[in-house]
């Protein structure tokens, strides 16, 4: 079945501390993991979260987590490239060298994903073949 680009999803803007998730509504808890990690006995954390519906296609410029029916390792590294970006780091960084292929594979993955955004935002821009070897990688992984 084709997804209607134009149809509305429901999503939720997740924010803590300054970092903001856009995720599909039903995946709030899985937002506050991926900002703050793993939740510890005592911890206090005050969210503001925000509704709203958009198409598929704005929704999928926003979106952040990790694929759903992928691998925890994958999805560490798809959060640890997500941190890296929140951190100002550069979506051609080349990924933690020493960790497990699951992992290193969504850390590319998410980065290939920010490429693509960034491509979309500035058509102009031309990827160098180091680059293009990465997405072609990451989008390989992806499926």
């Amino acid at each position: 079945m084709a997804i209607d680009n134009n149809e509305k999803v429901l999503v939720a803007r997740v924010t803590v501390n300054g970092s903001t998730a856009t995720v599909e509504a039903s995946r709030v808890t899985e937002a506050l993991t991926m900002l703050l990690g793993v939740p510890r006995a005592g911890m206090r954390v005050l969210p503001i979260i925000s509704f709203d519906l958009l198409s598929h296609t704005d929704f999928e410029a926003l979106a952040v987590l990790a694929p759903g029916e992928c691998t925890e390792r994958f999805a560490d590294g798809w959060r640890r490239a997500e941190a890296s970006l929140r951190r100002g780091g550069s979506p051609d960084d080349a990924g933690p060298a020493a960790a497990h292929e699951e992992t290193f594979n969504g850390f590319i993955a998410r980065m290939a994903a920010e490429r693509r955004r960034l491509a979309a935002d500035a058509p102009a821009m031309t990827e160098s073949p180091e680059l293009s070897r990465n997405t072609r990688a990451s989008d390989q992984a992806l499926r």
